[in-house]
């Protein structure tokens, strides 16, 4: 008898570890998802200041390092990546448009609030009488500019990027669009660590 309820004892905490476990694992798999699977289309809009010098690239530059597969640029990246998981058919290039500001107060401007970058440029687009342009709903946001301020992405669903980024650097802000954090690892002595968390 004493035996029979031992058993029933080592059967029980067995069932309990298993619904633990599974639970684990599901918790797991769910923190370990990728944040997108799936269409994502972007609007990359381009924005130069009233005094910049002329951009070193037309917006058909753009399509192709941005849009366009087939061209070695970043649709072919995130399609490779994500084993034809992730792509940004439908995505636009716009621009590119002068805002009224000059090279000197974007560069304050930038000083000040890196997020007003992208902010003036998405208005500019909105208000301009040529080619006025509103990002779609469902759509996630690129600003580059001309000349380079600054580079970061995931506030809101937009992203900074500049005349002269690569193919690396676009993908690594269009990343935080989607949902991606930085990765760490446990080697605190890190190059960047000006400006980032320990072992970032």
């Amino acid at each position: 008898m004493a035996m029979r309820h031992k058993l029933r004892a080592i059967a029980a905490l067995w069932a309990s570890v298993a619904v633990a476990g599974g639970m684990l694992v599901a918790s797991h798999g769910t923190a370990m998802a990728y944040p997108i699977r799936t269409h994502v289309p972007f609007a990359i809009i381009l924005c130069q200041m009233s005094d910049s010098a002329a951009p070193m690239h037309d917006p058909q530059y753009y399509a192709d390092m941005y849009v366009n597969r087939g061209t070695g640029g970043v649709a072919d990246y995130f399609n490779d990546v994500s084993y034809g998981n992730i792509d940004l058919a439908g995505s636009v290039v716009m621009g590119w448009y002068t805002e009224n500001q000059t090279v000197a107060q974007a560069q304050a401007r930038d000083q000040k609030d890196r997020h007003l970058d992208v902010l003036d440029c998405l208005n500019k687009a909105k208000a301009d009488s040529a080619n006025p342009f509103t990002v779609p709903s469902g759509y996630l946001t690129v600003v580059i500019t001309n000349p380079a301020l600054n580079e970061f992405g995931g506030w809101g669903t937009s992203a900074l990027l500049q005349e002269g980024s690569d193919v690396s650097d676009a993908a690594h802000e269009m990343l935080h669009n989607m949902g991606a954090q930085h990765s760490f690892s446990d080697d605190p002595g890190s190059k960047y660590q000006t400006w980032s968390q320990v072992g970032e």
